[in-house]
């Protein structure tokens, strides 16, 4: 589902400061498969791989993941038509983002003597595109 606006102001003849704004939300499933190997460090502090490698697969599945993000636009627009076809040509910066993504879980953390195993958690990912922007529109 997606819901937006835009705005253009008018500068002069044609051409106009444009601004977009739109928010998204998808649902779907995610299924995240991550296999992992692993290691351990000795008395001198060098990390080994153990004897056997020893692999562990984790596998996360969410039936109603929720993905919301947002798109926005701000710039000049010249618009403009020739031979019964409007145009408008389109210049400025832009930004997408998406919350919420799944992402395979990592394991950290060590402690004097032992291991201590904490997991993230497997939707904790924020993935952003921003730019410059150029566009054209053409309708006949």
């Amino acid at each position: 589902m997606k819901l937006g606006t835009d705005y253009s102001y008018l500068l002069c003849e044609g051409l106009s400061l444009f601004g977009r704004a739109s928010g998204t939300i998808a649902i779907g499933d995610a299924k995240t498969e991550n296999k992992q190997t692993f290691y351990y460090v000795d008395s001198q502090g060098i990390i080994q791989s153990a004897p056997s490698p020893d692999y562990v697969t984790f596998k996360d599945d969410d039936c109603c993941h929720v993905i919301p993000g947002c798109h926005l636009q701000l710039g000049l627009q010249y618009e403009n038509s020739t031979c019964g076809c409007e145009y408008k040509l389109r210049f400025g910066y832009e930004v997408v983002k998406w919350y919420n993504l799944q992402n395979p879980r990592r394991w950290f953390e060590s402690t004097e003597g032992g291991n201590i195993a904490q997991s993230t958690q497997s939707n904790t990912t924020t993935l952003a595109f921003h730019g410059l922007l150029t566009g054209i529109e053409v309708k006949f």
